[in-house]
């Protein structure tokens, strides 16, 4: 069980109360339900921890049926532990790949060097590389060629 929880940044968030929760990506669709789940969804923010999240929960509805919705949102994926990343574009990048947002900011000390071919525009690239949170700079450790 994570000790911080939230839900993936990657995941877009609707509740229909009392019973339904819908988690979706580009790649995902999901729906749980049960009155657990609603009463999760606006606690599961990545700072407080999984007892707080459960005490707060149990004011809603009884403590095993938050337990098990946490425990069923962990297994099928949709949770992560700790506090998202400020920028949201940068957040669900990283969330979608699986990497955890302390990895994600240790990158932000890594520079990118974009080399075009063919006299292709490098500003599409540079611009995705920025809302991932990653910084162009020349020397950097990793050089993609945009052909």
């Amino acid at each position: 069980m994570r000790t911080h929880p939230r839900i993936r940044a990657d995941l877009e968030v609707t509740v229909l109360p009392p019973r339904t929760l819908f988690l979706m990506s580009e790649h995902t669709e999901l729906v749980f339900e049960g009155e657990a789940f609603p009463a999760l969804a606006g606690l599961l923010d990545g700072r407080r921890s999984v007892g707080e999240v459960l005490a707060l929960a149990s004011a809603i509805v009884p403590w095993n049926a938050a337990w098990a919705a946490l425990a069923q949102l962990e297994q099928k994926g949709c949770i992560v532990d700790g506090e998202a990343l400020p920028e949201p574009g940068a957040a669900a990048f990283w969330d979608g790949l699986d990497v955890a947002a302390d990895r994600a900011r240790e990158l932000d000390a890594t520079r990118v060097e974009v080399v075009t071919l063919a006299g292709l525009p490098r500003e599409p690239l540079s611009r995705a590389f920025a809302r991932a949170g990653l910084r162009e700079g020349p020397g950097g450790l990793l050089a993609v060629a945009a052909p």
